[in-house]
């Protein structure tokens, strides 16, 4: 039986902006894994029912895990999903950090990625591609993002590329996968699907 486990936040502000899950981050690798025969769970950073970005949609999980509840060691892959709320409560996170450093396969969508702040050494020498600066400009988010995520990555070593705004970019390094925006939601779905077949 293959484990996969969504991580999703529970931030429902930013900046004095409302946000949360990024609909689509969630819902399409959810529908991929169980497509693909995984048994998933979901978590959230407070768990029980985490906020959506207004802007991505309505409806989502109901009833998610704790992520201070989850079984470390219990998964075989473990997906970051994005909406700005992420970048408010995914770095500093040490449950987070015990999931990720004690899972194989690790993957990150748009502001997921805030997550592998935690695990410097994930990311160190590695390729990974996250929203990008001009898409936070695009997206009228500039001014209320607490760092750029971006920039982030490349203080911790990390070889970031992007590609076009708002169109689907995903790379993988290893074990290590992460796509750009929601735009890369599927391509990142399906790159998770082929490593742990």
């Amino acid at each position: 039986m293959t484990n996969v486990l969504l991580v999703l936040t529970s931030a429902a502000s930013l900046g004095g902006h409302p946000t949360g899950v990024w609909l689509e981050e969630f819902t399409v690798p959810l529908h991929a894994f169980h497509a693909a025969g995984f048994t998933v769970d979901v978590a959230s950073v407070l768990g029980g029912t985490p906020p959506i970005d207004p802007a991505s949609g309505s409806g989502g999980p109901r009833d998610t895990l704790a992520l201070a509840e989850v079984d470390p060691t219990a998964y075989d892959a473990v997906l970051l999903v994005g909406g700005h709320g992420a970048m408010a409560d995914f770095p500093d996170n040490p449950a987070l950090a015990e999931v990720l450093r004690n899972t194989d396969v690790v993957a990150a969508v748009c502001h997921g990625s805030a997550g592998l702040l935690n695990v410097p050494e994930l990311v160190d020498g590695k390729v990974v591609t996250v929203f990008s600066d001009s898409e936070e400009t695009a997206a009228g988010a500039a001014a209320i993002i607490p760092f750029s995520l971006a920039r982030k990555m490349v203080e911790l070593g990390a070889n970031v590329e992007a590609g076009d705004p708002f169109t689907s970019s995903v790379r993988q390094d290893g074990k290590l996968l992460t796509g750009q925006n929601p735009q890369s939601s599927g391509a990142l779905a399906d790159l998770v699907v082929r490593a742990l077949r």
